[in-house]
């Protein structure tokens, strides 16, 4: 188990070296994709939601750990059974590696990684439907994306 943080400090790290590639890329041919140089308000765009991304922090959430393709294609796939399919569609998703969510009680939607969904959810499966707590690192990738890197799980309720 690593400690908590790690993450953070290799995405902001990240971002530094591909803000470097990024203006070297573009001070010394003076091009970029855009077939231009970018204007400072495209610069400042990019720069935002590169460390928008990179804001990341260590909390501990609670919430319903659920599908997380299932419930975007129906609010109401909250539990094992999902509309339309079959009795344990959840389990059976994660068990391929589908990507499971926290779902907190603000309506939040946390996409949950690192090592608590290893191994097509190996540690995850069985807490499905479950009111759980989460510790972890949570990062912000924009656009309503939100993730945790789970380090430890502990189920509150059934």
């Amino acid at each position: 188990m690593r400690p908590l943080g790690v993450l953070a400090t290799t995405m902001s790290t990240l971002a530094c070296v591909t803000l470097v590639n990024f203006c070297a890329s573009v001070i010394p041919a003076g091009q970029t994709g855009l077939g231009r140089t970018p204007s400072a308000e495209e610069i400042r765009a990019w720069e935002t939601e590169t460390m928008r991304a990179v804001a990341a922090r260590d909390e501990t959430l609670r919430g319903r750990l659920i599908d997380k393709r299932c419930y975007l294609d129906d609010k109401s796939n909250l539990g094992l059974a999902h509309k339309g399919m079959s009795r344990t569609c959840a389990v059976e998703c994660a068990k391929k590696g589908e990507n499971l969510a926290l779902l907190t009680s603000d309506g939040k939607l946390y996409e949950i990684g690192g090592g608590l969904a290893a191994e097509n959810n190996a540690k995850l499966a069985s807490h499905l439907g479950h009111i759980v707590e989460i510790i972890g690192t949570t990062m912000n990738h924009g656009r309503d994306r939100l993730m945790i890197d789970g380090v430890t799980l502990t189920m509150i309720s059934r």
